[in-house]
């Protein structure tokens, strides 16, 4: 588990985000913000990151209360590898909820599952999935090789669970 990680906000300019991924690349040093990894959960695929610090522009996004019902949309933002952009946008809708176990590079997980028709590309893991409402209903995992456009999002209540499970972790912010 690494222990110190360097984390990244969107650059707006004019109102957009800045999706040039050379930009972020060559100003790394003044953009990256140093952070702690408190807590790494294997089993749910989740990690606790305290940051020294946050841009004065980011605000947080508020955790859904109840997990999305089949049919609904899903919004998220990532940082596909296999794209010339980061922040790229993309949307679908879920399939369903339910328990899922599987095994990666990392381990064994399990955990509750939103499966959506949305495209998670390796590079978008770990972005908050949020409803119409804006609320973070999951966080991008995986994609399903077997299916076409089937992928997975750790729910929202494993991510309530595990921040419940770090006492520490008062009031956890999600960026915009």
């Amino acid at each position: 588990v690494v222990e110190n990680v360097s984390v990244m906000f969107p650059v707006f300019l004019g109102g957009s985000v800045i999706q040039d991924r050379s930009f972020y690349k060559d100003n790394a040093q003044r953009l990256a913000i140093r952070g702690k990894v408190l807590l790494s959960e294997k089993k749910e695929d989740l990690a606790v990151i305290k940051l020294d610090s946050l841009p004065d522009d980011a605000r947080a996004l508020k955790l859904a209360s109840n997990p999305p019902e089949p049919g609904r949309r899903v919004h998220s933002v990532g940082n596909p590898g296999a794209s010339a952009g980061l922040w790229v946008y993309t949307s679908g809708t879920v399939r369903s909820v339910a328990r899922m176990k599987m095994n990666s590079d990392y381990g064994s997980h399990e955990f509750t599952a939103v499966e959506t028709q949305a495209p998670i590309n390796p590079g978008d893991s770990g972005g908050p999935v949020v409803n119409d409402a804006g609320q973070v209903v999951g966080i991008a995992q995986s994609v399903n090789l077997k299916g076409t456009l089937m992928s997975h999002c750790v729910a929202v209540a494993e991510l309530q669970s595990v921040l419940s499970s770090y006492r520490n972790v008062e009031a956890p912010l999600f960026a915009l």
